[in-house]
């Protein structure tokens, strides 16, 4: 017997004389097994190599540009497409192909590392980790700025509960869906949450900027957990200047003093931007506290 599937034909092989008479007779004498005649009823399904991924929806298909507001709610997180059942392959060519489609394999995480799984215990380093690799795998490139850059150089000194990322050029809202669901994160309002945990991610509109001043020169840093586009621990240093500057606001003045402490930071550089701001004055203080931090850090020696 000889069926069309598509472009590829299917042929029986039967022995000869073993079952004379017309093709797809049964002889009488035998019976086929019960286990069998169970799963006669059930069709095989294929699965496709690697976890299907999330599919995002937004209205009228278009694109998204990161220098307009930020993600507005609107679009929903679409499951996946259930498989559909295709014929049945002939003879022995249905347990094989069972036990090759029963488990598919999860997709790869990105970097080729192992798929990643965020929990109530995963450090912030962990998720901003975790983020920035999902949106590089949809080829999404964002700029990890804010608390998050802050609680990161000072070691955990500051802490912060948000990660904000600033995408530095085209993305679509689907593909920023897409991505991050691929973590576990869900869209609510203007923010991702994760059902486990402990922080949520924001992307701010941009551009990337800094009190105004548009020349950034974002860094990656390797950590444990891996690679995380960000902004350098001068700049953070500065994002945390100006809102001591502009708002006197005296806790951002003491994480800008942590920073500079615990990591290298162009000093001749926050000047010159401290001084163009008007700030002399106050970028003396920012030196003086930074001081008084590093005395803190190293321990004293023992007198006598």
């Amino acid at each position: 017997m000889t069926a069309n599937y598509g472009h590829k034909k299917l042929e029986s092989i039967r022995e000869r004389g073993a079952h004379p008479g017309p093709a797809g007779a049964v002889p009488p004498r035998r019976k086929l097994p019960k286990r069998a005649c169970a799963g006669a009823g059930r069709s095989l399904v294929w699965r496709a190599e690697g976890a299907a991924k999330p599919r995002g929806r937004w209205h009228r298909g278009g694109a998204v540009s990161w220098a307009d507001p930020r993600l507005s709610d609107g679009s929903s997180i679409f499951r996946s497409r259930c498989p559909q059942a295709v014929p049945a392959p002939a003879d022995g060519a249905r347990a094989g192909a069972s036990t090759a489609g029963r488990g598919a394999s999860p997709s790869p995480a990105p970097d080729g590392q192992a798929p990643v799984k965020l929990s109530g215990r995963s450090s912030l380093g962990a998720v901003a980790a975790a983020v920035a690799g999902a949106l590089r795998s949809q080829g999404i490139p964002a700029v990890l700025t804010g608390g998050a850059c802050a609680a990161l150089y000072s070691e955990g000194a500051y802490h912060s509960k948000d990660l904000d990322f600033i995408v530095v050029g085209h993305a679509t809202r689907a593909g920023m869906d897409t991505a991050m669901a691929s973590i576990g994160f869900s869209r609510r309002h203007d923010r991702y949450v994760h059902p486990h945990a402990r922080f949520y991610v924001e992307f701010p509109s941009g551009p990337l900027a800094i009190s105004g001043e548009h020349r950034i020169d974002p860094v990656t840093r390797s950590t444990p957990h891996g690679r995380i586009l960000m902004l350098s621990a001068t700049d953070s240093c500065r994002d945390r200047l100006a809102a001591f500057y502009h708002w006197r606001d005296r806790q951002s003045l003491t994480v800008a003093a942590w920073i500079a402490a615990r990591n290298r930071v162009n000093l001749g550089v926050l000047r010159r931007w401290s001084t163009a701001e008007g700030m002399g004055e106050q970028f003396g203080e920012f030196v003086a506290e930074t001081r008084r931090v590093r005395r803190r850090m190293v321990p004293r020696r023992p007198s006598g």
